[in-house]
């Protein structure tokens, strides 16, 4: 009979040793989640800010949204210096040139665009010194009548009716 509780006491102790582990990660995962959203709010970027379309690439979104958050020269994020003035300026410009263009140029063949655009105007063909004009993303039609777009479209919100835009146009390919 003794030997039967000590082996039930064994059996506790390595249950509740779980217990505490699963806690103890949950924890520093609900730490971790918290810490990043007050970074980005801190920063200026939060949630509802991101606009995405459904025809997205996840990593480019993210190296935007990565870009966005890298300190300008004014030591502010490059998003708060959009924000106050409304256009790239030559730095921040010349570095989302750099970056986005060689990391997603060559997988979409028809342009890498990212731009400052008002949607209150009704035309949304925008230009600017880093990326030239925007390029026009196609609608193509696939089986079933589903309207995809070719290319990626994402949308950041500055500020009214201002938003970064990018566009990644052509079909991903490697």
């Amino acid at each position: 009979m003794s030997n039967h509780f000590f082996e039930r006491r064994g059996q506790v102790a390595e249950t509740t040793t779980w217990i505490f582990a699963t806690v103890a990660v949950v924890i520093i995962v609900l730490v971790s989640v918290f810490v990043s959203s007050f970074l980005g709010s801190k920063n200026g970027i939060n949630q509802k800010a991101i606009i995405a379309d459904k025809s997205s690439d996840v990593f480019a979104e993210n190296s935007l949204t990565s870009f966005l958050l890298t300190k300008g020269d004014s030591g502010n994020s490059i998003y708060k210096e959009l924000q106050a003035n409304g256009a790239f300026s030559n730095s921040n410009g010349n570095l989302a040139k750099s970056i986005l263009t060689s990391l997603y140029g060559t997988y979409y063949k028809d342009g890498v665009y990212v731009g400052i655009v008002d949607l209150s105007n009704k035309i949304n063909f925008e230009s600017n010194d880093y990326f030239g004009r925007s390029p026009v993303l196609t609608r193509k039609y696939q089986p079933g009548n589903v309207v995809a777009l070719n290319g990626v479209n994402s949308y950041v919100y500055l500020e009214g009716t201002k938003f970064v835009h990018m566009i990644l146009a052509g079909s991903y390919s490697r």
